[in-house]
């Protein structure tokens, strides 16, 4: 259990600020033509056919020295983060960074206004980075979690991530209680220019089809010969315990900055040496300070077109929360219940079949209703065949 009690209190227009008061991409306007759409994309990388021999530290270094002879280059700034090479391209700045730990290696790419460039880009990266790792004898794992000891790997030695490993947290008897977490799993986030203080008022009717997400872009894995969902919700369920309000789908989905800041407050430090911002947002769907709502459950993909199903959904969802955002179904009755996730997730059955497919015909509904024509259009109709 996480002691909380006697960290600093967030003021509201301290989170107002930092959420929503500098924001580095436009504002969508609640027009498909004005979207920009960025990824986040993680991969577990290991040596060819060794899936339990994980890029340490010293083998990272010598990433950095191989992307450095394709065109990436070393931030020397004082605050950059002291692994992070990236790549001035011309649709914008890359980035390719070691995640909590070494073996967790994760490209960033600029948010885009367009298939095509996100597309070129995205496979374009994969390439230099599969070349990079092939020359040093890693590869990229298929899988999105990997069950490993503490001796298998090497923490980014950022002082957060020290903070947080030491930090106790529950008991760890709990079935998926794993300490570290955060280095056993990747994924792949997508990011929206939707953010806004007004947009808060969306979160319930964007988390009323977020239970699709697990059964579509899943890499089902097997624990202990049980088949599970969603490994990323599982953990997080486990390994932070029921005081931390902010992860997953939250008990109380926030719809305003006041709602939000409550939850805030209320749950306890992961990084309880850091002045500013010790509580972390581990929600699958969240805002971020740069003007986007980022969206986190997806697994790890390495095919484009997979990654084009991810954007399309994430969009559907938008466009349905749009239409919706004033008139969710009953929350009450949903998947957005705690247990109606985990129950999904851990048996792969849906107790509430009914309200999934009425949230699925709502969904399609609203994207047959589209009448604007943009860059991403092309994208949705995955969804209303999915």
């Amino acid at each position: 259990m996480m002691d909380g009690s006697c960290q600093s209190k967030l003021a509201e227009e301290e989170l107002r600020k930092y959420l929503f008061g500098n924001r580095t991409f436009h504002y969508w306007n609640g027009r498909l033509e004005n979207l920009l759409v960025g990824v986040e994309a993680e991969y577990i990388i290991h040596r060819k056919g060794e899936p339990g021999s994980l890029l340490r530290k010293q083998d990272f270094i010598r990433l950095i020295e191989s992307l450095v002879k394709v065109g990436f280059k070393k931030n020397m700034s004082p605050n950059a983060h002291p692994y992070r090479v990236s790549k001035d391209t011309e649709v914008g700045f890359l980035s390719i960074t070691p995640d909590f730990a070494f073996h967790i290696v994760e490209i960033a790419l600029p948010p885009r206004a367009d298939i095509n460039s996100l597309t070129s880009l995205f496979s374009e990266t994969l390439e230099l980075l599969d070349l990079a790792l092939g020359s040093l004898g890693f590869e990229r794992s298929k899988s999105s979690y990997i069950p490993c000891e503490k001796s298998a790997y090497d923490l980014v030695e950022l002082h957060e991530h020290k903070s947080f490993s030491e930090t106790s947290r529950v008991n760890v008897s709990n079935e998926f209680f794993t300490q570290d977490f955060p280095a056993k799993i990747a994924s792949t986030h997508i990011h929206l220019n939707i953010g806004s203080e007004d947009s808060l008022k969306m979160l319930p009717a964007l988390y009323e089809l977020e239970w699709y997400s697990s059964k579509l872009f899943s890499n089902s894995q097997t624990i202990e010969g049980q088949v599970v969902h969603d490994i990323r919700s599982l953990l997080y369920r486990d390994c932070l315990g029921d005081d931390y309000l902010l992860k997953n789908v939250p008990k109380e989905i926030p719809k305003n900055i006041t709602e939000y800041l409550r939850l805030y407050n209320s749950s306890p430090q992961l990084f309880p040496n850091k002045s500013f911002f010790p509580v972390k947002d581990l929600c699958l769907i969240r805002p971020t300070s740069v003007g986007t709502f980022e969206f986190r459950s997806a697994d790890s993909v390495s095919d484009p077109k997979e990654l084009l199903k991810i954007v399309g959904f994430r969009i559907g969802q938008l466009i349905y929360a749009t239409n919706y955002q004033d008139n969710p179904i009953d929350r009450r009755n949903t998947w957005q219940s705690e247990s109606h996730i985990f129950h999904s997730l851990e048996k792969n059955q849906s107790p509430n079949l009914e309200k999934e497919q009425q949230s699925l015909r709502r969904m399609i509904s609203s994207i047959q209703s589209i009448k604007e024509d943009s860059n991403w259009t092309s994208t949705i109709p995955v969804i209303g065949a999915a």
